[in-house]
């Protein structure tokens, strides 16, 4: 009989969780009290506290040492020889005695990591020494506490390069210990069993599941306090038959671990073992008074001759497998095929705990592979392409136990407002209950990760029965008591990015068990302004459906702002794609290949010719995203045009007015070609029929027409061969309807924004009236015919059959450019915890419009965007002609404070002479005589100096922009207390810059008469 093969009988005495046991005959002591308390306890029996987080490092430090001076090449091996023989002294200092040979032995042959390249004699010398260095540093182990890290820390110190390449191939970020034990303290903190609830009967040992165990740090802390917990039960760490029972069987059968790479599911399973060894010492010093009949006698290394325990343990549910593959591969064993038969089936096996940090980076290379379609709903998931930790997320919800499960993860948080996880989020509301979530600002678990994190636990919404625990009692018989706090959510986010994590988790932790005993606290009592709380109910199941795309953004802590606006607001139109909503969104076209269809103006003109770009191109606005590099769009090019790729250009996108990038000749420096199905076939007849003309030698403009069209085909032909292979047409085009180039008036504003930041403080929407075509960088505003000023009480005169006169594109212009829907748009269009934001039509569907101004605050608004954005492009042109991008970040932020160095730059363009373009020739002309003539005639004398020229000309745009955003304010009815809210959550501070100025005037509000107001302000504006 094979002791270790787990379907046969085993020797000791079994025992069964689902069997009655008689109190007596197992216990001589109190009850069991806890089976996994919340905190790591540390062996003091030999009146030592153990070695100290302090010495981590040195103990490490003395690691690589060992490793550093292997002669072994392969640095896995000589790491894997490394951790033999520091586990070797932990084991020996723990015993007494060299003990690891005769522990291995235990276990099945398939989980025993050895090292068949080191003899006997050598792993002695090997320990003996290493273990004189460390007692010779005052490190003496008493206990396992710092294993975990002493693990981490060497394979992270002396296997960086190959962890860097981990985390750049494969999405793994080996987790904090701190936050390990933070997620199993979420997991077992609930609340405690009442009174007259009766005591477990064992220590039972729940089902435990890490999807991607990685090197095992969280099934080794759920090991850590299921051992803390028979340690603090007298009647458990006393009993060694039920201890056997305990190690052989219910620790190996109900302990589940896969992990993809190879090496890390070694050191993992080698953790894992190391974690059992409280289990084994304490059966060993129960052992000593057996009888005779029941030990043997093994000899260790030291020739001292130690009872051994007749005991097998059977083999871990430990696989070096892919779990959103569970591949069952020829040559494995019989029974781990039928266990991971089991574990594919989510009907066949449930666990009481998954907990685990799964792969964060989208499949492409390498280890983490295509999933099994059987292991998971396309439909929930989507199709290729979706981020890992989504279907990690699926394996787990759906082998979650619905009577007692739990699952806590860590991920990044973008699943939850993301279109990507739209599906999955109402799959997951409707069948699952969130108990827990907690945010990380980027940087804050993973130093190198700029991701945020969010940390969150739920279980199945059909629990009936759920695990109660404080800090000492656990069981899964305690009935359900309903309450309000027990069908709700707390989301948890402190917003500092200097606090340290573990004072963020303490915050985190002090928070959770107080509100387990009181109701939700109140805002003014919590001690700490940047720790953000919120309680949702989730027992509302169809709650998600009145989410748009199902997001999760109503769980997020939101500022009292938020809601005073959101019923301030409530009864109004939305802004765009609605029946009574003022504006239409559209999107540019896929101008797919997109490097092919939108060219240089110049190359264009000299490639195809001036009649043929007259006919198929037309002006755009676009950008290039990448520079020359070795893809096939940079292939194409270079042979073509290599100044398209010369460099990645930035955004033209400005405020009210944007950069017009010209070429040297003054043109638009990019041109979209507009060849759609239709015009392909138009442009295959054309030049068809030029073929079948005679060749004359004159050469009138249809000839010069037809050869450019040839030219044009042919380099269509040759981006849809180069860049679109697989497409089944003769040449490239694009459905251009949506471009706008037969709109005479487009707000754009690019598509993709990033967040607000301190060069980028406001949004950029700006008017396009030169017709020029926009591709899908960019989202475009139409107004439509029927918005008029419907407040105008002498235009909306019922006696008038005249219709009153529709807003003006300004008004709009102005409206989408205030700081109040710069803060909606933050509220709306954030895809991310980081606030980057899409500014897609859905998202921007949800923005409320404020009811349409009078006339002449209409009239007032327009002439406020003619004003700003006069000012905007003098100092564009100035920022051009001095190279002093600084212009361009205070005119962004409303401000006109310059700096040593600016004001330095612009003096000297007083004074200096410059060489400038004139006649085909450069000639040197005083840069006074070029910076007046920006102003025009009527500003040209107003200013002495350049210098005088920008501060004025900044102050301009500023108070234009001021203006605009007080005017907002009234037409949105905001009151003055949440005007300042809403500025200082958005950190805008053109209030804090006007108000001493306008004090004076009693203009640092609009009053009753907004006309008035406006017209003070608009004169003030002409003076400066």
């Amino acid at each position: 009989m094979n002791q270790h093969d787990p379907t046969t009988a085993t020797p000791i005495q079994s025992f069964n969780q689902q069997t009655t046991i008689s109190h007596s005959s197992l216990f001589n002591s109190e009850q069991p009290r806890s089976p996994i308390p919340t905190k790591r306890r540390i062996d003091h029996e030999h009146g030592h506290g153990g070695i100290q987080g302090s010495q981590v490092n040195l103990i490490v430090t003395i690691l690589g040492s060992l490793l550093n001076t292997s002669q072994t090449k392969d640095l896995r091996d000589a790491l894997m020889t490394t951790y033999l023989t520091f586990i070797d002294v932990l084991l020996y200092d723990l015993m007494g005695y060299r003990v690891m040979k005769d522990y291995m032995a235990l276990f099945h042959h398939e989980d025993v990591i050895v090292n068949n390249k080191e003899n006997d004699l050598d792993e002695q010398q090997k320990t003996l020494q290493l273990r004189a260095r460390f007692h010779d540093a005052g490190i003496v182990f008493y206990s396992l506490q710092w294993v975990d890290s002493i693990f981490a820390g060497v394979y992270t110190k002396f296997l960086e390069i190959n962890a860097q390449k981990q985390r750049k191939d494969h999405g793994q970020f080996y987790t904090p210990q701190s936050i390990v034990q933070f997620m199993w303290n979420t997991c077992l903190r609930q609340h405690s069993p009442s009174s007259s609830s009766p005591p477990p009967s064992l220590v039972q040992v729940p089902r435990v599941f890490d999807p991607c165990m990685g090197m095992g740090a969280f099934l080794c802390e759920f090991l850590t306090r299921l051992i803390d917990s028979c340690m603090a039960t007298p009647s458990v760490w006393n009993n060694i038959e039920y201890l056997k029972y305990m190690l052989c069987h219910a620790i190996p059968e109900n302990l589940w671990g896969v992990e993809i790479d190879p090496f890390a599911y070694k050191i993992g399973k080698l953790n894992v073992l190391v974690h059992l060894f409280p289990f084994y010492k304490r059966i060993m010093e129960l052992s000593i008074p057996s009888p005779i009949n029941n030990i043997s006698i093994s000899n260790n290394d030291n020739n001292d001759s130690t009872p051994q325990p007749l005991m097998a343990i059977n083999r871990l549910h430990l696989f070096r497998n892919d779990t959103l593959k569970l591949t069952l591969y020829k040559d494995i064993s019989s029974w781990e095929f039928a266990e991971l038969l089991r574990l594919r089936d989510p009907a066949q096996l449930k666990f009481d705990y998954i907990v685990t940090n799964p792969p964060y980076m989208i499949r492409k290379t390498g280890l983490v592979t295509e999933p099994d379609p059987a292991l998971y709903d396309s439909h929930v998931l989507g199709g290729r392409g979706a981020q890992a930790y989504l279907y990690f997320m699926w394996i787990c919800m759906l082998r979650c136990n619905p009577s007692t499960g739990q699952i806590c993860l860590i991920t990044p948080s973008q699943w939850m407002v993301l279109e990507f996880a739209q599906h999955l989020r109402t799959w997951m509301w409707q069948h699952c209950q969130l108990l827990g979530m907690y945010q990380f600002e980027p940087y804050k678990v993973w130093p190198k990760v700029q991701t945020d994190s969010l940390i969150f636990r739920l279980r199945m919404r059909q629990q009936q029965q759920q695990l109660t625990v404080d800090d000492n009692t656990i069981t899964s018989q305690t009935p359900v008591i309903t309450t309000a706090r027990e069908n709700s959510v707390i989301f948890l986010r402190h917003m500092s990015r200097k606090a340290k994590l573990d004072n963020i988790l303490g915050e985190y932790t002090s928070f959770s068990r107080e509100s387990h005993n009181h109701q939700p606290h109140p805002e003014e009592k919590i001690k700490d302004p940047l720790l953000k709380f919120k309680w949702t109910r989730t027992d509302d199941i169809g709650r998600i459906l009145k989410s748009p795309n199902a997001s999760f953004a109503f769980l997020s802590p939101t500022s009292r702002l938020t809601d005073q606006l959101n019923d301030l607001t409530s009864t109004l139109p939305r802004i765009c794609d609605a029946d009574d909503a003022p504006l239409e969104f559209h999107r540019g076209p896929n101008t797919n290949p997109v490097y092919a269809l939108v060219v240089r103006t110049r190359w264009a003109r000299e490639t195809f010719g001036k009649a043929c770009f007259d006919r198929w191109l037309r002006p755009a606005i676009y950008w290039s995203g990448k520079s020359q590099g070795t893809d096939k769009e940079s292939t194409f090019w270079l042979h073509r045009d290599p100044l398209r790729l010369a460099r990645k250009e930035v955004s033209p996108a400005e405020a009210f007015v944007p950069l017009n990038r010209t070429d040297e000749n003054g043109d638009p420096f990019y041109s979209m070609i507009l060849v759609d199905k239709d015009g392909a076939e138009q442009l295959e007849k054309d030049i068809s029929e030029q073929q079948q003309q005679d060749n004359d030698n004159t050469k009138d403009v249809d000839q010069r027409l037809r050869e450019g069209e040839t030219r044009l085909y042919q380099y269509l032909r040759d981006a849809r061969e180069a860049l679109q292979s697989t497409r089944d047409t003769k040449i490239s085009w694009c459905h251009y309807n949506k471009c706008g180039v037969d709109v005479p008036v487009k707000i754009v504003h690019p598509i993709n924004y990033g967040y607000f930041t301190k060069s980028q403080p406001r949004q950029r929407f700006f008017m396009d009236r030169n017709r020029f075509c926009l591709t899908n960088q960019c989202m475009y505003f139409t107004t439509k015919k029927n918005n008029s000023n419907s407040n105008d009480n002498t235009a909306s005169s019922s006696l008038s059959l005249a219709s009153p006169p529709p807003l003006s594109e300004e008004y709009y212009c102005a409206l989408l450019n205030s700081s109040t829907i710069q803060f909606f748009i933050k509220e709306h269009c954030s895809y991310d915890q980081q606030g980057r934001m899409r500014f897609f039509g859905k998202h921007l569907a949800n923005i409320p419009s404020p009811l349409p101004p009078t006339q002449k605050e209409d009239h007032i608004m327009a002439q406020l965007v003619h004003l700003v954005s006069m000012a905007r492009a003098r100092i564009y042109t100035i920022t051009e002609m001095t190279k002093l991008q600084t212009l361009m970040e205070r005119v962004r932020g409303g401000s006109w404070d310059l700096s040593v160095t600016d004001i330095a730059c612009l003096r000297k363009f007083d004074d200096q002479q410059i060489a400038v373009q004139q006649d085909c020739q450069q000639v040197l002309q005083q840069p006074r005589g070029i910076w007046r003539k920006i102003f025009g005639h009527y500003d040209q004398n107003r200013y002495p100096t350049l210098l005088d020229a920008v501060i004025r000309t900044l102050q301009r745009a500023s108070l234009c922009q001021y203006a605009i955003d007080q005017l907002t304010y009234v037409l949105y009815q905001i009151p003055q207390e949440l005007q300042q809210s809403l500025e200082s959550e958005l950190s805008l501070t053109l209030t804090e810059k006007w108000k001493p100025q306008l004090e004076k005037f009693n203009l640092t509000h609009v009053g009753e008469d907004r006309i008035a107001w406006g017209n003070c302000i608009i004169e003030m504006i002409n003076n400066l």
